[in-house]
């Protein structure tokens, strides 16, 4: 979902909802767009988490910049290390094919809660499998580099 319009009681600058999460805030904002169709759909609102306080883990929908400047929300459907760098595969949960590798430092932070209308309310919990997805992260990323590594000493 591309946030093309961030508001609550007052409209948010997307820039301004970068910055609140760089300082350690949550947001709170309404999203609109389909491509989350399944899970989050136009209009509700979402709650985000800055990155620092909860690491990105595959299943995980997150709130990231794409190389045009916008801001999306998409679901984490895997990760890879390139040259140290690493990468996570994103993809909207109604749409065929995933996005562009996103940079680990492009991500803004993490989806909590999502909120509908009449009251409806769905928290994401970290479950075994959210746990273990993040250690899957962890471990791909240092076999990634071993790999990177060994290539370069031969």
């Amino acid at each position: 979902m591309i946030m093309e319009h961030i508001s609550g009681e007052h409209s948010l600058d997307p820039n301004l909802l970068e910055e609140l999460l760089a300082c350690g805030k949550s947001v709170k904002f309404t999203v609109t767009g389909l491509s989350m169709g399944r899970t989050i759909r136009s209009g509700d609102s979402i709650i985000v988490a800055p990155r620092s306080h909860s690491s990105p883990w595959n299943g995980a929908i997150i709130l990231f910049r794409t190389p045009c400047d916008n801001l999306r929300v998409h679901r984490i459907i895997g990760m890879k290390s390139v040259e140290g760098k690493l990468y996570y595969q994103t993809k909207g949960d109604s749409q065929d094919r995933g996005d562009i590798p996103v940079p680990s430092d492009e991500i803004l932070g993490v989806v909590t809660t999502i909120e509908r209308e009449h009251g409806f309310r769905f928290r994401k919990q970290r479950r075994l499998s959210s746990r273990l997805g993040r250690w899957e992260t962890r471990l791909e990323a240092v076999r990634e580099r071993l790999i990177t590594r060994f290539r370069q000493k031969r």
